[in-house]
């Protein structure tokens, strides 16, 4: 099978922007078949369909004939994949990427916004565990060796949202490091607004934030010790506590003016509670405010589909490079699908757009279509009562006396 024959299936068709028939110049001497296009083809196509193991895809790669003639080969073993999934080039990856991130923002260009709030930067991290023990590159403690991915979340709407920034490192790297936090908050044109919840940098950090020119809404202790100069109008019934303006102490000058805004909101353990949250956000009421960092939730949302659908929990390898690059094809993979959603069938979500690229993977682009737009193949009305048929009653019904 030396010649690639271009098979009109959903992945072929989905991922043909991978060139699987381009050998790189520099990675791919005197590689026979695993190319460096090939292998992020595959591994993309395994992490979509959530493939537990590099044994157990290599086992469904030797019995779909039609992925064969994909990629142009008929059978891979799993370490050929453990060993190429390393030498991937990152760079590669990073572009990809990149250009996955600048697709789905002009599509969301085009989609509905939450009214007043903009667009979000949801910054969060999440653990991954590695099965390895003893000494290893990322061991933590006793019976852990984990690693953390730092994301940076764009949220639109309820409904769009897609990964943006990252960083990864070992789980000993704190979520308020400087270089991580300098990675994820940048100016964007179109002036985001970054929310974090507790944990993050302390007061210092806001205000270097502030006299950049970025916005954010951060969850803070509630006993902080903020000093208070203005407590503003609240609107009648809106469920905040409190709207204040506060001075925020700087170590570089003068306290910057900010505003603190509380509401209360009841616990897991149905405990009511009270959040309160700083910002340098002035165009909006406080309602606006609260709602911005209730739509931090989305990210725990991203996490869960992520490493349970992306398989984003099981790696394929231990090995800090094969880590990095696995964590970034699912990232990609996770793009890619957000971006057929937009695109395709924006009133889908992201589980149903990838339960139907599993289905219809090996079927052709037309019938994943019509999948996605969820027409009814139905004709029939279904039962219905029957009208009676004869001739009109000339008499009223006289109901029958009771006894």
């Amino acid at each position: 099978m030396n010649q690639i024959i271009n098979f009109k299936t959903v992945a072929g068709q989905l991922l043909n922007w991978i060139p699987v028939d381009k050998r790189h110049p520099v990675h791919d001497h005197r590689v026979p078949k695993l190319t460096t296009y090939r292998t992020i083809f595959l591994f993309l196509f395994a992490l979509l369909q959530n493939q537990p193991s590099l044994s157990e895809f290599s086992a469904y790669f030797r019995k779909a004939k039609w992925l064969q003639q994909i990629v142009g080969f008929s059978s891979i073993s799993d370490s050929a994949l453990n060993r190429r999934l390393q030498r991937i080039p990152l760079f590669l990856l990073q572009e990809f990427y990149t250009d996955l991130m600048e697709a789905l923002i002009q599509c969301q260009l085009k989609q509905d916004r939450f009214p007043d709030i903009g667009a979000l930067r949801v910054i969060d991290p999440t653990q991954l565990s590695l099965t390895a023990h003893g000494e290893h590159w990322a061991f933590t403690q006793k019976g852990q060796v984990k690693v953390k991915l730092h994301l940076g979340l764009h949220v639109y709407n309820e409904q769009n949202v897609h990964p943006g920034r990252a960083v990864f490192s070992t789980a000993g790297v704190a979520d308020h490091d400087p270089e991580v936090l300098d990675r994820l908050l940048q100016p964007d044109r179109e002036n985001s607004t970054y929310v974090m919840d507790r944990g993050y940098p302390g007061y210092h950090q806001f205000c270097e934030w502030d006299q950049a020119g970025l916005r954010f809404a951060v969850r803070i202790k509630q006993n902080n010790r903020l000093t208070v100069t203005r407590l503003r109008p609240l609107p009648p019934e809106c469920g905040i506590v409190e709207d204040a303006e506060v001075l925020v102490p700087s170590s570089k000058g003068e306290p910057h003016r900010m505003r603190r805004v509380t509401y209360p909101y009841v616990n897991r353990k149905g405990k009511e509670c009270l959040s309160v949250v700083l910002t340098n956000r002035w165009d909006v009421e406080a309602p606006v405010i609260a709602q911005i960092y209730k739509l931090r939730w989305q990210i725990e949302t991203f996490f869960k589909t992520f490493k349970h659908r992306m398989n984003g929990a099981h790696l394929y390898t231990n090995q800090a490079e094969g880590v990095t690059r696995q964590v970034l094809l699912s990232l990609i993979a996770y793009a890619f699908m957000e971006w057929i959603r937009v695109i395709g069938a924006p009133e889908q979500t992201i589980q149903r757009v990838l339960q139907l690229f599993r289905l219809y993977a090996d079927a052709e682009p037309c019938d994943f279509r019509e999948a996605l737009e969820g027409k009814k193949t139905r004709t029939s009305k279904g039962r219905r009562k029957k009208p009676k048929i004869g001739r009109p009653r000339k008499h009223p019904l006289v109901p029958k006396p009771s006894e």
